[in-house]
């Protein structure tokens, strides 16, 4: 991913009151492009539990539109009322059959 696709996303969100959020991915480690390391606070949670999913974009979305693991599991929030992207974000999106 790109850091700015989700640290444009994350940190108004961190700032809204009477809201619960988690940072979910399918890995204990995440790292954009450059190589910071972002540490999810769920690693392969069902997101179907969720009322909005995030995906962020980025060059790694290239490799993950063709990661059936990642595609099944962002099936998983099929029912989540709000999805929100960023960039190639919506491409994953997509995939999913979204």
């Amino acid at each position: 991913m790109t850091a700015l696709d989700f640290i444009g996303f994350y940190d108004p969100v961190t700032r809204l009151r009477d809201i619960e959020w988690d940072v979910c991915a399918l890995s204990r480690e995440i790292h954009d492009n450059n190589g910071l390391c972002f540490v999810p606070t769920k690693v392969s949670p069902n997101l179907g539990d969720y009322d909005m999913l995030f995906v962020p974009g980025g060059y790694g979305s290239r490799k993950l539109i063709n990661s059936k693991e990642f595609i099944e599991w962002l099936k998983t929030g099929k029912n989540c009322k709000l999805k929100v992207s960023v960039c190639t974000g919506a491409l994953l999106f997509g995939a999913a059959g979204f």
